[in-house]
């Protein structure tokens, strides 16, 4: 009798130590502990840092009074002899970036608001970058070598050793009008889920977009969102255009659909180019049921 009883508490023991030994594989505490941490650079421009595979969204480098140069969307002009060219300032006059730690370049599309002059000279010709077909030419004419294209709904995944990353193309419209956005050319959101055992967190990125129909199908498509990085500042409102970045109304629309667990707005504050601030989407966030998350360029937030 007494030997079963050691045996039974012998067994009781082992389950107990192997239990833990499980949970400990699972989700180590400390360095190893599954985490995804974002910095906004500014602009349009992240580095997402998921088990150490690091991706660079929308390279936006310039800095200072004369960040980047591009047509100006935000003045009236004549549409058959286009915008006028306009130098325009950053707020921040530096940018901490390792631009030799980055393992990928995710590209919504190749306006000089999201890919400035200054990137397109210090980045590596060899970096890979994932893009629309709009902008495949354009890019590849600037000397990059890894180019790879992903249409809406197809979808790329990166092994990182311990991790995947699976990023999947979901269209973005730049207008509302049909005619304006052929112009502008298709570019993309991403929805990307980043997996470690079963911790698991999705976010979509919806770059410079507007929640239309085909989106919309899109995301019904795509399960649920735990972190939206839609893109503020109410581009274009008053030019030959018309809107072309979503201002707050546009954006808890996006927000209040995705049923985002948080909202992480980019795309706002940094570049003169921004016209509506980023307290016009403070305001109506209140009370809804989302976390709102603000950064300031150079900021980072850590989701566990």
């Amino acid at each position: 009798m007494k030997n079963n009883i050691k045996k039974l508490l012998l067994m009781s023991m082992l389950l107990v130590l192997v239990g833990c030994s499980t949970n400990t594989l699972k989700y180590p505490k400390g360095e190893n502990e599954p985490k995804l941490k974002i910095t906004w650079l500014g602009g349009p421009s992240m580095l997402i840092n998921f088990d150490g595979f690091k991706i660079l969204t929308d390279p936006m480098l310039g800095t200072g009074k004369q960040a980047f140069i591009m047509g100006n969307p935000n003045e009236m002009f004549d549409l058959k002899k286009g915008p006028n060219i306009t130098t325009f300032s950053s707020q921040i006059n530096k940018i901490n970036l390792n631009t030799k730690e980055v393992d990928l370049v995710l590209l919504s599309h190749a306006h000089e608001d999201h890919f400035d002059q200054k990137a397109q000279k210090e980045l590596s010709l060899s970096l890979p970058i994932l893009l629309p077909a709009f902008d495949e030419v354009k890019v590849k004419k600037m000397g990059f070598e890894n180019v790879t294209v992903l249409k809406p709904s197809e979808l790329r995944t990166y092994e990182t050793g311990t991790a995947s990353i699976t990023i999947t193309a979901v269209p973005a419209h730049h207008s509302k009008n049909e005619k304006i956005d052929s112009i502008l050319g298709a570019g993309n959101g991403y929805w990307i889920a980043f997996k470690k055992g079963n911790w698991e967190k999705t976010l979509y990125w919806t770059g410079d977009s507007f929640l239309t129909k085909e989106i919309i199908h899109s995301m019904n498509t795509l399960g649920d969102l735990d972190i939206l990085v839609p893109h503020l500042g109410n581009v274009g409102v008053n030019g030959a255009l018309g809107q072309l970045s979503m201002n707050a109304k546009d954006v808890l629309e996006y927000s209040l659909f995705s049923k985002a667990k948080h909202v992480l707005p980019i795309h706002h504050s940094t570049y003169d180019l921004y016209l509506e601030p980023i307290s016009a989407f403070e305001k109506i966030s209140v009370n809804k049921n989302y976390k709102l998350d603000i950064l300031k360029e150079g900021e980072s937030i850590v989701y566990k």
